[in-house]
């Protein structure tokens, strides 16, 4: 109920005047716009929400959202500073009128709230900053704003609505959601196409009566296709299906004479199904990174996971389907990578080009060079000999030295734990650091540390000071210096000029925030570092950042997308657009010819090496990119080990000046994974090796030049041991 989560309705005597309650009121957050058939647009970071009266004698009041941040960076350009002027938000104030049309939404999500309107055809997502301002002005703003909505649909003035009875219903009935966006993909059936009004078939079918269908519901019981007439089979596969028994530990055929169909329900909503000779419905899955969904070519099946209900709780079950035919397998290929795209972006596939389209259809196909390449096969074994150290306190953050074998974790606290491996390979506690918890006046909680100037010192980002990075003296032990990255909302990452600078006395560091990437110099004698910018109109929602040993950047965004850049302050030489999921994080080998993207629930390496000596830092990869491998669990380890409910920690290359890189390692939950990366650059995607520690891992370290990972758990490090043997 809404009045539990913002206590809103309260009776009211209050007689003071309509204009002065509106002058007092504002909220300030982060305003989204969602376009049916586009990725959510980030209208303004920084955004007031506030209403005003147009004619109190007919009841006419607007919502007006203010974008603090055009009129911020409006002034910086009348005061001649160097802004570019394509990072500035190209609106200044929104209004829309306070109706019952706005079908005004709440939301508590995860302790943040937000508020949701409709206008034009078109969502708005307002998140509320978390301040003082906020706080007192929420639930009273709320309440006005429902009430401005009785008294315009009522024909009654302020004071008469405060007090109208049916009021209460405004404030009762007002949709409170908890999830923003399952509940703005379970409403585009009422936004069909841009502007145009739904067709008689998509009015017919409607997320909300698939779920009560599904909905703890057995589907062996239910017949997809007489359930949902009009969905639209775009391919259809015979063959035998199989079942993983976990209580056997084995797959057991559930039938030899089934059909499996990929159908579209409606726009980016997308299942497979797989019904008998009966057309009774055997498994039906929803078209997401949710089921995991692999693809074999050489034994002509797929694997998935579905789950037997729409109920979270109920565990999932990992199925093979084995196709009678050969070719069945390229062709869903193609339709797999629409539904992936769709489902994800919530975009269409078809406003991508043509190119783009054929790159992520060739996921996982082989490149001939590659194949060709003569490299030494290793097999790689994961030791069963460890050592760990323990802590009181909540471990949050780790940094590697290079040049000494020192590991830093930073605990919940915000104190420094320094650590180091004897020759027996014996994990040890030297020292705390003291508490970093201020600077200053300024209160910190450290999110991420860098090794910098020769492992001498840290770089800090906190998220209590946003758009600064504080430089941490390890001789010293505190702050010395605080960087600022003015004109900038948030610094969301950053990483060294070159990748191994951290051994180096370079001052020079890279960092992006979520439409700029930029450069920051540790020997500028002011607070604000920043020295070269590479700022966007738009917001490509960029979040992390690595760079080579030759100085190529590579950043990814939360859109899905991933960006390569010779130098900052020019333009990207190669954009690749990506299967539309979130990328966490990202890093790169030492000599560019591979990235490694981390999404939730699977990895992408992509090559970047083109014709002759051309890479994707140095010009557009275009027609010529080498096609790119998603790394993922199997269904059947992800149900054997309840790992679909986590998502993957940031995957890394191992770190070798000498040998290169030969693995990659990341975690999901407490099992750690570790891929041999001779094998992945053949085309061998699902050799890895995984093993279970005894908690929830937050990230892991390779040490430098070692076949050594520092596993950071909860309250926990873990020395974790590679062999690697010839075959």
């Amino acid at each position: 109920m809404l009045g539990k989560i913002f206590g809103l309705f309260k009776s009211s005597n209050n007689t003071v005047s309509l204009k002065e309650t509106l002058e007092n009121l504002k909220l300030v957050g982060t305003l989204y716009k969602k376009t049916v058939g586009k990725k959510r647009e980030l209208l303004s970071d920084e955004c007031s929400l506030y209403m005003n009266i147009m004619n109190e004698k007919t009841f006419d009041y607007n919502l007006n959202a203010y974008n603090e941040e055009y009129q911020f960076q409006k002034g910086m350009i009348n005061i001649k500073t160097n802004i570019n002027l394509n990072s500035i938000d190209s609106w200044e104030s929104l209004t829309y009128p306070v109706t019952n049309d706005l079908g005004l939404k709440c939301c508590s999500e995860n302790g943040r709230y937000a508020l949701i309107w409709e206008y034009q055809r078109q969502f708005y997502i307002f998140y509320l900053l978390t301040d003082e301002m906020n706080t007192k002005n929420k639930d009273n703003f709320i309440n006005t704003l429902v009430t401005l909505i009785a008294s315009y649909e009522s024909e009654v003035d302020y004071q008469k609505a405060l007090t109208f009875e049916e009021n209460k219903d405004y404030i009762l009935n007002l949709d409170v959601i908890e999830n923003v966006d399952q509940f703005l993909e379970e409403n585009y059936s009422k936004f069909y196409g841009l502007g145009e009004e739904p067709t008689e078939e998509h009015k017919k079918i409607n997320i909300d009566d698939i779920t009560k269908k599904f909905d703890n519901m057995a589907l062996k019981q239910l017949d997809f296709l007489n359930s949902f007439p009009n969905a639209v089979n775009l391919f259809t596969g015979k063959g035998t299906l199989y079942k993983y028994d976990r209580l056997k530990d084995d797959l057991i055929a559930v039938s030899s004479d089934s059909k499996l169909g990929i159908y579209k329900v409606q726009s980016f909503n997308y299942y497979l199904v797989v019904d008998d000779a009966s057309n009774k419905t055997l498994s039906c899955s929803a078209m997401s990174q949710e089921i995991n969904l692999l693809t074999n070519r050489k034994e002509n099946l797929i694997m998935w996971l579905s789950r037997e209900s729409m109920n979270p709780d109920v565990e999932p079950t990992a199925y093979n389907f084995v196709f009678y035919d050969e070719d069945k397998i390229d062709t869903l290929r193609k339709i797999y990578a629409k539904t992936q795209y769709e489902s994800s972006s919530l975009s269409k596939y078809e406003d991508l080009n043509a190119e783009d389209q054929k790159w992520l259809e060739n996921e996982n196909m082989p490149d001939e060079e590659i194949l060709d390449e003569d490299i030494k096969e290793v097999e790689m074994e994961m030791s069963n000999e460890f050592q760990e150290s323990t802590s009181d306190q909540l471990n949050k953050v780790t940094a590697q030295a290079y040049l000494h074998d020192r590991t830093f974790v930073v605990r919940e606290n915000n104190t420094i734990g320094v650590y180091k491996t004897d020759e027996e390979d014996v994990l040890t506690h030297l020292a705390n650091l003291p508490a970093v918890t201020k600077y200053e006046d300024k209160d910190i909680d450290i999110t991420n540390a860098q090794m910098f100037y020769s492992d001498t010192n840290m770089i800090l980002l906190d998220k209590k000071n946003p758009n600064t990075a504080f430089r941490y003296d390890l001789g010293k032990g505190k702050i010395v210096e605080e960087w600022s990255a003015e004109g900038m909302k948030k610094i969301e990452a950053v990483t060294h000029e070159k990748k191994f600078d951290q051994m180096t006395d370079n001052p020079l560091l890279h960092g992006v925030n979520s439409n700029t990437l930029f450069t920051m110099d540790a020997r500028v004698n002011k607070k604000n570092k920043v020295v070269a910018t590479k700022s966007y109109k738009t917001n490509p929602k960029m979040h992390c950042i690595k760079t080579t040993d030759f100085g190529g950047i590579a950043t990814g965004s939360l859109n899905g997308e991933i960006r390569l850049y010779s130098q900052v302050g020019k333009n990207a030489k190669t954009l690749l657009t990506c299967f539309g999921d979130a990328i966490n994080d990202i890093d790169v080998t030492a000599d560019g010819k591979y990235l490694l993207a981390t999404c939730d629930k699977y990895l992408i390496l992509i090559p970047t090496n083109c014709k002759g000596e051309k890479n994707g830092f140095n010009t557009q990869m275009g027609k010529e990119k080498p096609n790119p491998r998603t790394l993922k669990i199997k269904p059947i380890d992800l149900n054997k080990y309840g790992l679909d409910k986590f998502s993957f920690t940031p995957a890394k290359f191992n770190v070798n000046k000498i040998d290169g890189e030969t693995n990659i390692i990341a975690s999901l939950g407490d099992y750690i994974i570790i891929w041999n990366f001779t094998k992945v650059k053949k085309g061998i995607l699902d050799d890895y090796k995984i093993r279970k520690v005894n908690q929830k891992v937050i990230e892991n370290q390779f040490k430098f030049n070692r076949n050594q990972v520092v596993v950071t758990m909860e309250n926990k490090l873990r020395i974790q041991n590679q062999l690697f043997l010839d075959k």
